[in-house]
């Protein structure tokens, strides 16, 4: 197939080891010592291998919301809706990364995230929310309107009346195509600071297997595991904020105006519920409430819907983990390293999640109580979220271990302006 052996041959680079040369050097002195660090571009490769696979996530997306308009949404209410939904989309999504990424041969990790992030799991839920009737306003108007909804990543903004999708300036090419690049600079610094501690700058004595990764439960409030998990943490949100943004910017190039896809949750957050419903990955958390939450909250309480929608996050978080860490026939097992090959542990990612839907649920229960009213009226928003970050700090390392403790961010170097150690 001469189409698959293109795409063999353009992640042909499997983009493991890092050979990038500086592009220039210099030295600080260091005590008696003089260290030479290098500034390194960002490798091209890189950015043309994951844009290779957005294209070929659209191309399914699109394909696929042929079959969802035709036998869901025509069909909704019926047998066949659901038969269509849960017997053949669902399975052909779940399925979809694991026919995907052995064959092309890909090896980098953050495109194997990739791969099983967007198109799967975006399609599972905008599936689910189409079976049961939320999708979005001005989605379903059209053949058009629809599979253009399943091609893109961000959801993009619709005249409420007109149905017609709002078009963008180069005003909002500028400001997406800056916010890019600053998020790469950002993203490059930490990177920078975080890669020679192998991304955990502070040393923890006590280590274990099992759900809590820590000997004692009191190690998870130990000063150096929770600076480590603030670090991890902020090193997802800018990672993922970096990704986020440049897929706004292919919409607003594309010339579709996208909504919003990441907001200062770390830094700006009021409360568990604004963390994960108004700031963190807003593309995710929208799909989540159209496909689970709304769904549930038709015949059950408001906090029973907002289990079931951290349960199902929990549960797709464990699967691209198997995505991730699942070699293939052909993977060369003899360069493998302690990182390269790192065995996943699971069940972590689904606790963390359970734990922050706990949280919530406690949110909805106690807001009303004098002390946290006082606390949102009285304190300057970054103590309040430091305060809401650290009910889930100390357990942060459930969601980050397995990233942290494999090469999933060494591969990610590749894409971003760095700082690195002349050896």
């Amino acid at each position: 197939m001469p189409l698959l052996g293109l795409l063999k041959q353009v992640f042909s680079n499997k983009l493991v080891t890092d050979v990038r040369q500086p592009l220039f050097i210099f030295d600080i002195p260091q005590g008696e010592d003089t260290i030479t660090y290098g500034f390194v571009a960002p490798e091209l490769l890189f950015w043309v291998e994951l844009g290779v696979v957005l294209l070929v996530t659209a191309i399914c997306g699109a394909l696929t919301s042929i079959l969802i308009y035709n036998y869901i949404v025509r069909q909704r209410g019926t047998w066949n809706a659901y038969l269509v939904g849960y017997g053949i989309i669902i399975p052909i999504c779940i399925a979809f990364p694991y026919v995907m990424i052995p064959l092309l041969e890909i090896e980098n990790k953050i495109l194997k995230f990739c791969h099983i992030s967007i198109f799967p799991i975006l399609t599972m839920f905008r599936c689910s929310e189409a079976m049961y009737g939320f999708s979005p306003p001005s989605v379903e108007h059209s053949h058009q309107t629809f599979m253009l909804y399943y091609a893109n990543i961000p959801h993009i903004h619709f005249d409420p009346k007109t149905h017609v999708p709002l078009k963008s300036s180069w005003a909002d090419v500028k400001e997406k195509l800056y916010y890019f690049v600053y998020e790469l600079c950002v993203v490059g610094a930490v990177l920078s600071f975080l890669s020679p501690f192998d991304y955990v700058p502070w040393t923890v004595e006590e280590k274990g297997d099992g759900v809590l990764l820590l000997k004692e439960v009191g190690s998870l409030f130990r000063w150096n595991h929770i600076l480590n998990n603030l670090m991890g943490a902020i090193l997802f949100e800018r990672f993922l904020n970096a990704m986020l943004c440049g897929l706004a910017l292919i919409s607003t190039l594309s010339g579709f105006l996208p909504q919003d896809t990441m907001k200062s949750a770390i830094f700006g957050s009021t409360s568990p519920s604004d963390f994960w419903g108004r700031k963190w990955n807003l593309v995710i958390h929208n799909v989540l409430k159209r496909g689970v939450f709304k769904p549930v909250r038709r015949y059950y309480p408001k906090h029973v819907a907002s289990a079931a929608a951290f349960l199902a996050s929990g549960i797709f978080h464990e699967w691209i983990l198997s995505g991730i860490f699942t070699s293939y026939k052909g993977y060369n097992l003899d360069k493998c390293t302690p990182k390269s090959c790192h065995d996943p542990i699971y069940g972590n990612t689904l606790a963390f999640f359970l734990w922050n839907g706990t949280l919530i649920v406690l949110e909805h229960t106690c807001s009303h109580l004098f002390v946290f009213q006082w606390a949102k009226r009285t304190l300057p928003i970054p103590i309040i979220s430091m305060m809401v970050v650290s009910c889930a700090l100390p357990v942060a390392h459930w969601m980050t271990y397995n990233y942290i403790a494999s090469d999933f961010f060494q591969n990610g170097e590749f894409g971003f302006p760095m700082i690195l150690r002349q050896v």
